[in-house]
Order: C-alpha cells, then structure tokens, then sequence
C-alpha cells in the first residue's frame, strides 16, 4: 500500500496549475515535522493548513495536522493541549468524505500517542481499543502497520500484560518477513527488548538491543539504540562497555523521544552504585520533570518527582523532597487513573514528616552577611535562603537570591511560583528577576499580560528602564528594531547604561545603522579605556562604513601592524575559516585568508552543486567559535575537531564576485604539467583547486593496472570567456599521454565534438 502516491500526484498538479506555495509546503512540512526543525516547522504550518483550506483540499488538511502532531506528540513528546486536536482530527478523517485518505490511518497513532503521553497506563485499554480497531482495516503492506502494532504493543506493556505483548510481537515478526522484512528494521525490536528487560531476561534482551538496526537515518534513533543498548548491558554488568556507548545528556536533552530510557540507564546506575546520588543528577531531572509537566507529560512527570523526592530524602535533602513531592501532587488529578500515585506521594508525605527537620534559623545578623554567603551545595543554599526569607521577608534581596537557586537546580516554575506571590510594580528587582525567567520559560502570553500595559508615569524610572530592558530581550529574535526601540528607552533615561549600550551597539550592526554603532562603541571605549575589546567590536561597523581613521585608531590600539598608516586596509594574512549560514538555516565553512582586521576573503570551493562562494570578501565577527587549546604531536596548536586555524562567523558580505564552476577529471598529468595547468589558467583569473587525494586512481578499460587520477574544481569568472578557457585546456592536453575531462565546461563552450571524446574518455578511463 503505498500511502504517499496522492501526495506526489498531488505535488505535481499543484505545480501545474501554478500553485507552487501550497507545492512547496507539502514538502517542507513532512521535512521539518520528521528531521524535529520546529522552528522552521511552527512558521509555515499555519500558512500550509490555510491554503488547504482555502482551496478545499480536506486530505492534504489530513496530512498537515497529522505531521504537525507527529512532530509534537512523537519527537517532542509534546501533549499539552493537544488532546483534543487529536481526536478532532481523528474525527475528521474518518468522515464519509475522507474514509479513502490514507492518512486517516494516521490520525489514529496520533490519538493513541496522545493518550500515552498524557498517561500510558491509565489509558492502556483505551489505546489498546483504539489500535485494535484500526489493525483490522489495515494489514502489513501498510506502512502504518508497524506504527499502530507499536502502539498497541506498548499500550499492553503500559497494563502489564508482558506475555500477551510478546505473543503478538510474534505476530509481526511473522508478517513481515513474507514480505522480505526484519522486525529488526523497525521500532518494535526496541519494545522487544523493553519487554524482556521487564521479565528479567537480560541476555536476550542485550541480543536483540546489539541487532537492532535504526529504522530511519535519523541520528535519535540512533541515540536511542545506544541508550537502550547501555541499559541492557548494564542488567548485565557490562558498564565499561555501556559507558563506551553512552549519550550525552545534551543530547538526551535535545530529544524528549529519548528521556524514558535515559531516566532508566540513571536508576539503574545508581542502584549499583555506578554513579552517585548528586545534586548535579538531581539537577538533570528536574529539567527533564519541567519538561515533562510543561509538555503535559503528566504520568511520566510524577514518576520523575518521586524518584526525585526519595532521592532528595537519602541525600538529606528535604526541602528538595518537598519540592517534588508538591510538583507531583500539582498534577495528580490530570492522570486518567491514579494506579497507586496517591499511596506513594504519601509514602514520600509521610517519610519526610518522620525527619526531624527543624526550621533552620539564620545565623547571620544582617541581611548583607547572609548574601555574602558561599554554600557548599544547592541543598545547603536552599535552606539557608529559606531561613534567610522568613527572617527578612521584605527584602528583595534574598528573595532574588532564593529564587536564582531555584532556577539554578531546574526548579523555574517553582521560582516562578514564589516571584508571583511577591510581585509588585514597585519593587525593581522582582520585576526585572520574573520578567526574564517567564521568557525563559516561554511563557509569553503570562510576560505580555503583565508587562504591556507599563507606562513610564505609572511606575518608577528604574522599574521601567528594567520592564524597557525586559521588552529588548523578549523581541531580540522575533523584531530586532522593536527590541532596538526599548533600548533606547533605556539609554535615553540612563545615558552610562553599560549593558544596554553594548546591546544597542550590536542591535544597531545587525539593522544597518552602523555610524549609530560606531558612536556607541566610542562611548564605551571612553567608559571603558582598559577594555580593549571593545576596539574590535568597534572595528566591524567602523570597517562595513569605509571609517578608515576610527579602524586605524583601533588598530594602534591593539597593536595591529598595518601596511598603510590611513585609508582602506587590504592585505592577504594568515589563513582562518569562515562560518557562512545560508537561507536555509544551515551552515558552511569555507577556508579564507585575512585581508584586515575584521575583514577577510574566501579561498576555498564547496562540493559543486552546493552554494559556492569563491572569492567572497566579508566583514567578520572578530570573536572566534573555536580556542587552538590542544596540540597534535608535533606541539601545533589546535581545536578539539583537529583544525588549526580559528572559526569566525560572517558578520556581513562585502563583495561577491560571480563565478561559474566546473570539475576537471581524469589521469593526473605530473606535478610539472598540474603546475603549467595552473599557471595558464591563472592567466584568465581562473582558480583551481584539486579535490582528490593520493589514493585517487583511475582504471584504464581492459586493463588491471590502476594510475593516479585527478579530480578537481574550476572557479571561472562570469566576465571569462569559456570558449578561451576550453581552448587553453584542450591546448595543455592534447600534449599528455592520457586526457582530463571537463565536460560541463565543454558543453557550456558549445563545444560538440569535444563533448563526444570526453565520453569516449569517461568510458575507457571508467571516470
């Protein structure tokens, strides 16, 4: 059953009859759902399921939403509020008019997801009721056969009955294999293994984990087979070599599809002592338990909070407990069942009564002594600033200290929680403190509520400069010149503002006002004589606006050796890279040599068929992405990726000179004859640069002996003429004994006859 086809003939009409957009967006939005790009995704879903609508297209309505909730409530686990989208959609699809949408299918794993999510086990029969009415319409040529069977495999884990998931794994291996598949190619042999680690069959389940093979390309699954592999090891005791397949918690935490099996690999790793019950480890869980309630990923946040509380209690942490104890009783009555969470949060109630925890009374006899204060851990700060606060409720002082504790160990809603209570428009301090943890928090529509309505006459001037300072930074990535106006604000009440001079400074590069720049980063260098890297942060709009005298005072500043003492810089330096980020979003970097200060040009070529940049000269940003903190073996300076030179990100192109590129192939003619090749073509301002390495060789046909090949790139200029330059290479060639080929260049010469003997070369030489 091939599910796709409609979509595809669909794509093809939709260009035809000239509606590219709505073309465009079936492709994008399956990409960006799939590859987990939410930030691409969240901007042109709302437009792709309008134009659906607008030009009636109920299926392809089907198809967006679907891989919208794909995305959410697969890859991000994201369930809040999205239930009822779920079985609305569910409801739609299945109409009289939409019976025959594949994608109806679909909707059904979204719903059970949903349902999951939220709860696993206390909806267990439910998914289990919905899968099993769709496995009936379908059978395992559909490619959702594998998608709803997983759900309703997992649904009976989530009840308990392991034999019963297990039976019908069976079922499915059975299946697919007359149809030329392993079960092993696909997401339930990780189910497989979960089943057996819960009966205790480490061996097999350490088996199936190392045959696993990832079921997409795409790197989580391939985090999630080393996670699961790991855990199966362990049960094992196999930790070294668990620990040699590990993922990092950076990348766990970029991937919620893979807290479940991190959680499991840390409990099992503590309870053979592997790692330590720490405050560091308690901190990883809190944010994946924040995660976990803000996604309204409920039944999975309480099973966190408890583990977390039980923890905490060992460690003697009982504000901690506390703490998760009152998170997960925040969210009890969202499960679907209770299934013993009542009897174990009052275990936990019960346990941290039985303490002898008297409220610690603050030794210090100002509140100034108290802030100077360094503790010794989170949990003894937690206490101390507690005490601190019932001793001196109204300073806002220790409440800010208090509430960046919280924040610091991954308790934001907790902080969040406190801030509310307290918060007025009159105390600076607070409002500056809950402004910036609710645009942590994404909580935009609770910061916009709060903050918009301010006027500068309906508060203090420190209190607006701050709400002004708060607006800069909620606006920096969505409307850079509204985040530049609340700068202003600020620098207008409070000229000497250092960080809101700095931010304005760069604000004004990014939006083109560089004389503005210029003027801001003086005023600094004043403020600031000893902070010399402000001269460089001066040197880029000072450089984009052709300001020679301010880059030249810069430069003697640093002690930048200059070949002119005024007037335009250019002279080629040392070799560095450039980061360049295209339309896409995505990056390149690109070799280029240094022409100034902040400026440089690329020298290097991208594979062919990618964006090239040749000969691009750029301001750059003058601090680098990389450190040369390492040695190879011979005491060079390097980064931790082996590179030798810096990484800088591309401030800004200045001039882009226009090139068309070719490749060059074929049997290497000598070093002596590369070099006449080289030179002749330079004549034209041709730049070539060769791409093959020493074990690059080519095999005669008929013959069993390989030669050293060629293979190379051809930047040649647009104002070239390519007839010349396809006559000097025939010219050089016609002398070796055996041909290089260049027959995009060729063709694009009109060179006919040429093209049929670069043929007869491709074939004979198999290039």
């Amino acid at each position: 059953m091939n599910i796709w086809q409609w979509v595809y003939d669909l794509e093809d009409e939709l260009h035809e009859s000239g509606n590219s957009r709505l073309a465009t967006l079936v492709e994008q939005v399956p990409h960006y759902a799939a590859n987990n790009d939410f930030e691409k995704l969240k901007l042109v879903y709302p437009e792709a399921l309008a134009l659906a609508r607008q030009y009636n297209y109920p299926w392809l309505e089907i198809f967006f939403r679907h891989w919208y909730l794909q995305n959410q409530v697969i890859i991000r686990k994201n369930t809040k509020g999205l239930l009822s989208e779920a079985v609305d959609l569910l409801e739609f699809s299945h109409r009289q008019d939409n019976k025959d949408c594949p994608q109806r299918i679909c909707t059904v794993q979204d719903l059970a997801v949903c349902y999951q999510n939220t709860d696993g086990p206390g909806y267990a029969e439910e998914r289990i009721e919905v899968s099993l009415e769709t496995l009936s319409q379908i059978d395992s040529s559909w490619p959702c056969y594998t998608c709803i069977y997983s759900e309703y495999i997992d649904a009976l884990i989530d009840k308990g009955d392991l034999d019963q998931a297990l039976r019908e794994i069976d079922i499915v291996r059975s299946e697919l294999l007359k149809r030329g598949v392993s079960l092993n190619k696909t997401k339930l042999s990780y189910l497989e293994v979960f089943v057996h680690l819960e009966k205790g069959e480490y061996e097999q389940a350490e088996i199936l984990a190392r045959e696993a093979t990832n079921h997409t390309s795409d790197h989580i699954d391939r985090k999630r087979k080393f996670l699961y592999h790991a855990l199966c090891l362990g049960h094992l005791a196999q930790w070294e070599e668990a620990d040699a397949i590990q993922v990092s918690f950076e990348d766990v935490l970029e991937s919620p599809y893979l807290f479940d099996v991190w959680l499991k690999l840390q409990k099992l790793k503590i309870k053979n002592g592997i790692i330590q019950n720490t405050e560091e480890l308690d901190h990883r869980f809190h944010l994946i338990a924040s995660l976990f309630l803000k996604n309204g990923t409920y039944r999975s946040a309480i099973n966190v909070a408890l583990y977390q509380a039980e923890l905490a209690l060992e460690r003697g942490a009982v504000i901690v407990a506390e703490i998760c104890a009152n998170r997960a009783e925040s969210v009890r009555g969202q499960l679907n069942k209770d299934l013993g969470v009542s009897e174990k949060l009052a275990d936990i109630r019960k346990r941290i009564g039985e303490i002898n925890h008297q409220e610690s009374v603050c030794q210090q006899a100002t509140p100034e002594e108290f802030l100077e204060l360094q503790f010794r851990s989170s949990d003894e700060a937690l206490v101390q600033a507690y005490s601190a606060l019932r001793q001196w409720p109204d300073d806002d002082r220790i409440l800010v200290r208090l509430v960046e504790i919280l924040d610091s160990i991954g308790c934001a809603q907790e902080a969040l929680e406190l801030l509310r209570k307290s918060f007025s428009l009159d105390r600076p301090r607070i409002v500056l403190v809950y402004g910036h943890i609710l645009i942590d928090q994404g909580e935009g529509e609770t910061f916009l509520k709060t903050f918009q309505e301010v006027t500068p006459e309906s508060v203090s001037e420190e209190v607006y400069c701050n709400i002004c300072w708060l607006f800069s930074r909620y606006y920096r990535s969505t409307d850079l010149k509204l985040s530049y106006e609340y700068l202003c604000k600020v620098i207008e009440r409070r000229p000497q503002s250092r960080n809101a001079t700095i931010q304005a400074a760069q604000s004004e590069q990014k939006l083109g006002y560089y004389d503005r720049a210029v003027s801001h980063w003086t005023s600094l260098i004043e403020q600031y004589p000893e902070e010399t890297d402000f001269h460089w942060d001066r040197m880029v709009p000072a450089t984009i606006s052709e300001n020679w005298p301010t880059v030249h005072e810069s430069a003697r500043v640093l002690g930048i050796e200059l070949p002119v003492d005024e007037g335009p810089i250019y002279c080629e330096g040392g070799h560095l890279r450039l980061r360049f980020q295209n339309d896409n979003g995505e990056y390149q970097d690109y070799t280029a040599v240094r022409t100034g200060p902040v400026t440089a040009k690329v020298i290097s070529l991208y594979r062919l068929g990618e964006e090239q940049r040749y000969g691009v000269e750029v301001v750059f940003d003058p601090v680098p992405r990389n450190q040369l903190d390492q040695e190879d073996e011979e005491g060079y300076p390097m980064d931790r990726e082996g590179y030798y030179t810096y990484l800088y990100d591309v401030f800004q192109e200045i001039r882009k000179p226009k090139y068309e590129y070719f490749d060059l192939d074929g049997v290497h003619p000598g070093e002596e004859a590369l070099k006449r090749i080289f030179k002749e073509l330079d004549a034209l301002d041709v730049f070539v640069q060769v791409r093959s390495s020493d074990d690059y060789e080519v095999l005669v046909d008929g013959s069993e002996n390989a030669i050293k090949g060629l293979y190379a790139y051809m930047a040649v200029p647009e104002s070239t003429d390519l007839a010349s330059v396809n006559n000097i290479l025939k010219t050089l060639i016609a002398k070796f004994e055996h041909p290089l080929i260049w027959p995009s260049l060729a063709e694009e010469a009109g060179d006919s006859e040429l093209l049929k003997l670069h043929a007869q070369a491709e074939e004979k030489y198999n290039l």
